[in-house]
């Protein structure tokens, strides 16, 4: 779009008492955003805007260049430009599909790294912020085998399982989207600078608040519905029963996504709620493998799911003995493509049948 577009756009999104849905409602009838600025407060009212939003755009048009919503327009442009990142318009060719299909999606969406990174069928990896070892490696793995099968993986860099899937998916050299709860271009929490610096050349950062604003607890909550709204499946790894995971799983339910959980031990508090969710119907996970044969909506995403069930014998397990041998060889014995060959592996690792290191696998000595 062009900057004066830009600019009508941004002026919509920090004007003061438009919340999204009154945009939204805005939007529904007019896609112009410079249309939208010039209707009559009639028609604003009618699209289900406040009278305070009203006598807001009416104070904006009355004022100078010193208005506070023309000053903080001019800092959202140069943050955008700084961050080389774009602004996402609700009905455009460049706003996920899939987003744009819950009940309340973001009018406006800002997303700043690779765009191919949020055009790409996205999974959700979620759970507590004070994690397990265990689950954190286990986030890991299967963020790693959702990217040897295709998907990009989604979640909200927050520490603990958030991080541990980020990596998960770019030690695999793929495609992983945040979803932030403050504006693009502040860093939360500040100890994932790296982990962002990666993920922007990797993926993609995205969040629906206005440049600049700062970590607010109110904001989490929301930011999770963007997390299952982008995704086609959500997978907690580990969550008690208090935890904002139990959330995005729940909004996830509503909006028609497949939820997994993976067990954990009866006496560890932090599975609590990934058990509650599986007392509700979410699906057991204990592989990737799992995730990629029992989700329905993810074979009609990508052609290649219904291939990816558990390995036979004859797969890549029998080309392994107790000599380390590399993917390569594994598929120049015949043993499948190296996508296919990657992902049986991904499940017999994850199943501790064989270990990996240095990208070499062999069988596991027991």
């Amino acid at each position: 779009m062009d900057t004066d577009q830009l600019r009508h756009w941004l002026t919509l999104a920090h004007l003061p008492e438009l919340p999204a849905a009154s945009l939204r409602g805005l939007m529904s009838g007019h896609a112009d955003s410079s249309e939208i600025l010039q209707l009559s407060d009639r028609d604003w009212l009618r699209a289900g805007a406040s009278r305070a939003a009203c006598r807001a755009r009416r104070q904006w048009q009355r004022g100078g260049r010193n208005h506070p919503v023309r000053r903080a327009v001019e800092r959202a442009l140069a943050v955008l430009e700084q961050q080389s990142a774009r602004l996402l318009v609700l009905g455009q060719p460049q706003y996920p599909a899939l987003l744009a299909e819950i009940h309340d999606p973001p009018p406006l969406l800002y997303a700043a790294g690779r765009p191919e990174a949020l055009a790409q069928v996205q999974f959700a990896v979620v759970g507590s912020r004070r994690c397990s070892a265990g689950s954190a490696r286990a986030a890991g793995l299967f963020a790693a085998g959702l990217v040897d099968a295709g998907f990009s993986v989604c979640s909200g860099m927050a520490l603990g399982i958030d991080g541990a899937a980020h990596r998960g998916a770019l030690e695999r050299d793929g495609p992983t989207v945040a979803v932030l709860g403050t504006g693009i271009d502040v860093c939360y929490p500040r100890r994932h600078a790296d982990l962002r610096r990666a993920i922007l050349e990797s993926g993609a950062l995205v969040s629906e608040l206005n440049p600049g604003a700062p970590p607010r607890r109110d904001q989490f909550p929301r930011r999770n519905r963007l997390i299952s709204g982008l995704s086609v499946g959500v997978l907690v790894a580990e969550a008690n029963l208090r935890s904002g995971s139990l959330i995005t799983a729940r909004l996830a339910l509503e909006q028609n996504r497949e939820v997994f959980a993976l067990p954990h031990s009866i006496f560890d508090p932090g599975g609590r709620g990934c058990h509650q969710l599986l007392r509700e119907g979410a699906c057991l996970a204990e592989t990737a493998a799992d995730v990629l044969a029992d989700t329905v909506s993810l074979r009609a995403a990508h052609r290649e799911l219904s291939t990816l069930g558990p390995a036979p014998a004859t797969g890549p397990l029998a080309g392994l003995g107790f000599d380390p041998v590399s993917v390569d060889e594994l598929v120049a014995a015949g043993l499948g493509a190296a996508d296919e060959v990657l992902v049986a592996l991904q499940q017999l690792e994850l199943d501790g049948e064989i270990e990996q290191q240095g990208g070499l696998y062999s069988r596991k000595v027991c």
